[in-house]
């Protein structure tokens, strides 16, 4: 099985939710997308850690080299109660439910921008 990047999920998901809240977007099949990923995450206590290690990620900037590595480990420590077996599951999971729908809106959003320019 081939490994997802869950930060690009997360980053796709998240950019869809906001165009939808602030375009007052009536689609559908992206909402049913964004609420399928939020189950996943519900159903999932590793993918929901990872998906709060991403957050902590992408909103803190440490300037300083000592405390950004104990920033980074004290995340890293979070995820050391799965095993290897359970991220397996969990991200085929998450790759089975999200890939096909994700994939056709990546596809979507970039013909649309070739379409614009």
């Amino acid at each position: 099985m081939k490994n997802i990047n869950f930060g690009i999920i997360k980053t796709i998901v998240s950019n869809k939710f906001s165009s939808i809240l602030f375009e007052n977007s009536d689609n559908s099949s992206e909402k049913k997308n964004i609420n399928e990923f939020v189950e996943i995450l519900k159903n999932s206590e590793l993918l929901e850690t990872v998906y709060h290690i991403y957050t902590n990620l992408e909103s803190t900037n440490i300037p300083e080299k000592e405390m950004a590595m104990l920033f980074l480990k004290e995340n890293l420590e979070l995820v050391k109660k799965f095993d290897y077996n359970q991220f397996k599951s969990d991200h085929k999971n998450l790759k089975s439910s999200m890939m096909t729908n994700l994939l056709s809106m990546i596809r979507r959003k970039h013909f649309m921008r070739i379409l614009t320019q």
